[in-house]
């Protein structure tokens, strides 16, 4: 059943007077609803911003690559996050070390250079593409 099925029980329940849900929980879920449809309102304008702003091109060349694992937990529960990054160095002598996936990663080797695509959005960089030069 969906959140928002869930919100709405809570607000008619309270409204008519009815306890399909009992007041803490109704509190909770009612809560939970405003909280999921502010970060869904939140998501798509975030997601626009990074589709409005263009796209940037310049020759890079790789000057490094760089893998983290980052483990998190609590208890008997821990997760692992690995994250990949590579260093690109532009012709004026600028480096942006940009976050890329998996497959990115084992595509690009150090030394390589090619044409870099990416977007600034808010000091942060996103990979669009690197395009190797033969």
């Amino acid at each position: 059943m969906g959140w928002w099925v869930l919100l709405i029980i809570g607000i008619i329940s309270t409204s008519c007077g009815v306890l399909f849900v009992d007041g803490v929980w109704r509190i909770f879920l009612v809560a939970l609803g405003v909280i999921w449809i502010i970060s869904g309102i939140l998501g798509m304008v975030g997601s626009k911003g990074e589709k409005k702003s263009p796209t940037l091109t310049a020759s890079a060349k790789v000057i490094s690559k760089l893998s983290e694992q980052r483990v998190s937990g609590m208890g008997n529960v821990v997760t692992t996050k690995n994250e990949y990054f590579v260093t690109f160095e532009f012709p004026d002598g600028n480096r942006k070390k940009i976050t890329v996936d998996t497959t990115q990663y084992a595509l690009i080797a150090e030394e390589d250079l090619g044409v870099l695509e990416y977007k600034n959005l808010n000091q942060r960089l996103i990979f669009v593409s690197f395009q190797r030069q033969m």
